[in-house]
């Protein structure tokens, strides 16, 4: 999966579970990943984040 094309999907966030290779074996390790692609602009809570974080300058922040 890559997760960077977002050509395939226009969600820019991805919720990853951990299993075991071998077992199938879920992980609850109560750990939570999400990847988001911050190239994303939809105009959601989360992109407005995303542009917050790459900002340099807080008067360039919503």
């Amino acid at each position: 999966m890559n997760l960077n094309n977002s050509k395939k999907s226009s969600n820019s966030k991805k919720s990853i579970e951990r299993f075991v290779k071998e077992t199938g074996m879920q992980i609850n390790d109560e750990a939570h990943i999400i990847y988001v692609n911050s190239q994303i602009q939809d105009e959601t809570e989360l992109e407005r984040l995303m542009h917050d974080f790459s900002c340099t300058s807080a008067k360039d922040m919503y």
